[in-house]
């Protein structure tokens, strides 16, 4: 096992600059990945950092877990960092895993050449298949727990290759007394009932039975590693998307959940999939939950991701000078009136340049607000600057990001988007109104 292990880190060209932050629950498996790498430790002259995350779920006992990682530490010259969780969040296992990852990347953050080691095993894989073909699941799914995952920092799986067993008899021969975590006798989890009921009555049909899973997997990793090499250049927009036929459609949506860290199963791939298809000819299109506070919005011209975040601009209203500059410093803009003559061309509506006639009222630039109206080119009433911006083909997360310049009734422009007929020039005086950035000469 130590050698398996010691060409793991010759494999990723592990090295004196490393820093290997090791996920230590104090469990077996955990437990013997740390004494390995701690032995290996003088060959590569790595740094060896051990992380435990105490979840805080079974009082006494998860401290006396966190003591013994302490003092296992301590006893083997091995840096130790810590932290225990708040009994607030949540006791669900994707929680768990959400915090104790960002744990780990808080560690990694402190050092140099960063690595994530976690003490995942062959047992563990085939786990996660078995529980992914349960809930659901594509080829990618079958693939199981990668061996080497590109996060925010590398995570790398050396344990992989052995079974909780060989595990167990590793951590015996080396006179390891593991901590025994009463919860993994709880079938109330998923995965304990995977371990303790569903696997053994497999391995009655099949005693091979992890070893099958395992060759499944590979089998699964090279047919994806394939797909995603036909599919990987392939811009992920609406055009391309009506072209590509199901299978690849799906590939996509995959591709772009893996991508931004969003849970997925077979079904939401499939709704994500009818969504599209549905309003990818919309000009102003829709958006989709795709996850908390996360949303995908699709229409003619864009296939993205949104967050569901306050608008960039509070709901402020700013007065404008009749003639001159206006410097809005919490929009970073600058806004400018002058006189000038007719040019020879007018802007497009889409530019954040307008030639108006323009009345001595008193002007402000703002965000919308319910009740808004505008009237506009070619209009004679006001219309409902929702059906304003429906009819331009604003999708509905812009919206709330447009300036506006409005007089004290009615809208007058909505900058890059259009003007109000009211505006439209038509004798001297001719005035030029003008946004930019004011870093912008």
């Amino acid at each position: 096992m130590k050698n398996t292990v010691k060409t793991f880190l010759e494999k990723y060209n592990i090295n004196p600059e490393n820093t290997i932050i090791v996920g230590f629950s104090g469990g077996q498996d955990s437990l013997c990945l740390l004494h390995i790498l701690n032995q290996l430790k003088s060959i590569f002259g790595y740094n060896l950092v051990a992380a435990h995350l105490n979840h805080n779920w079974r009082g006494e006992e998860s401290i006396k877990e966190q003591l013994f990682c302490k003092d296992f530490c301590k006893s083997n010259n091995i840096s130790f960092e810590t932290k225990t969780l708040s009994t607030d969040i949540p006791h669900t296992e994707e929680m768990a895993r959400k915090e104790r990852y960002q744990f780990f990347n808080d560690i990694a953050t402190k050092h140099n050449h960063s690595l994530i080691f976690t003490a995942h095993s062959k047992t563990d894989n085939i786990e996660t298949i078995l529980y992914r073909i349960i809930k659901g699941t594509g080829v990618f799914g079958l693939c199981g727990i990668p061996e080497n995952k590109q996060d925010i920092y590398p995570v790398l799986r050396p344990l992989l290759a052995f079974s909780r067993e060989e595990i167990a008899f590793y951590c015996k021969k080396n006179n390891l007394k593991p901590c025994q975590d009463s919860s993994n006798q709880n079938t109330k989890y998923a995965r304990n009932k995977l371990r303790l009921e569903i696997i053994p009555l497999m391995k009655e049909i099949n005693p091979q039975i992890e070893d099958s899973l395992q060759n499944l997997s590979q089998i699964a990793q090279n047919y994806e590693e394939n797909l995603q090499n036909f599919v990987k250049n392939e811009e992920f927009s609406p055009i391309n998307f009506q072209k590509m036929n199901s299978f690849f459609r799906k590939m996509k949506i995959h591709n772009f959940l893996i991508k931004n860290n969003i849970d997925y199963d077979f079904e939401k791939i499939q709704n994500i999939e009818t969504f599209i298809l549905e309003n990818c000819k919309k000009p102003c299109g829709k958006k989709m939950s795709i996850s908390a506070k996360k949303y995908l919005f699709c229409s003619k011209n864009e296939l993205k991701l949104i967050k569901n975040e306050p608008s960039f601009q509070e709901k402020k209203v700013y007065t404008i000078k009749q003639t001159g500059e206006t410097i809005l410093n919490d929009l970073g803009v600058v806004f400018s009136i002058s006189q000038t003559t007719a040019p020879t061309s007018f802007p497009t509506s889409c530019e954040k340049i307008a030639f108006v006639n323009l009345k001595e009222e008193n002007l402000y630039l703002r965000t919308r607000q319910k009740g808004d109206k505008i009237c506009p080119f070619g209009h004679s009433t006001p219309i409902k600057l929702k059906d304003y911006f429906i009819k331009k083909g604003i999708p509905k997360h812009q919206r709330d990001d447009i300036l506006l310049l409005t007089n004290e009734e009615e809208v007058l422009w909505a900058i890059g988007v259009g003007l109000s007929e009211k505006l439209r020039a038509k004798k001297a005086p001719i005035f030029k109104l003008e946004m930019r950035k004011n870093n912008e000469t």
